[in-house]
């Protein structure tokens, strides 16, 4: 099979996927949640005066970071589909990055990462119920840790 044919596999597939709720799709909005997550961390420590925020930043950049990568692992497991592409991320991705933000105060970043958190847990928690549904349940216990890291951040 050639790169093309292989990609066009992938690409039909993932739109059976999202068509058909499914926890490999519902993981693929967190993926790319995370990612933009990551991205938005790393703008307000690269433009925030504030170094316990810019601390702040590092340490969740990290975390997403190693997120990132141990779901995309678990994905990986099952023969999953792993969003890996700028298109991806801004397609499946439910969180904005807006080059303005970086400009917030250090209060007014602290809230909107606090806000992206709680839309990216809508998707995790119908991430978990599916994999339960579904019986993966290492990618449900990796899911339920990212939405308890989440509600500790936002509390």
């Amino acid at each position: 099979m050639t790169l093309d044919e292989q990609y066009q596999k992938e690409l039909k597939q993932s739109e059976l996927d999202h068509h058909t709720p499914t926890a490999a799709a519902m993981t693929s909005h967190i993926l790319a949640n995370l990612e933009l997550l990551k991205q938005k961390a790393r703008q307000f420590r690269y433009y925030q005066s504030d170094v316990t925020v810019q601390a702040v930043m590092t340490g969740l950049e990290t975390s997403f970071t190693i997120q990132f990568e141990q779901v995309s692992q678990a994905l990986l497991a099952l023969s999953a589909i792993v969003p890996t592409t700028f298109a991806e991320f801004e397609e499946y991705g439910m969180l904005e990055l807006n080059g303005r933000d970086k400009y917030l105060n250090a209060s007014e970043q602290l809230d909107m990462i606090k806000d992206d958190l709680k839309t990216a847990n809508l998707f995790i928690e119908r991430g978990i119920e599916l994999a339960k549904r579904e019986s993966l349940f290492n990618l449900q216990m990796l899911l339920t840790y990212l939405l308890k890291f989440n509600q500790q951040f936002i509390e």
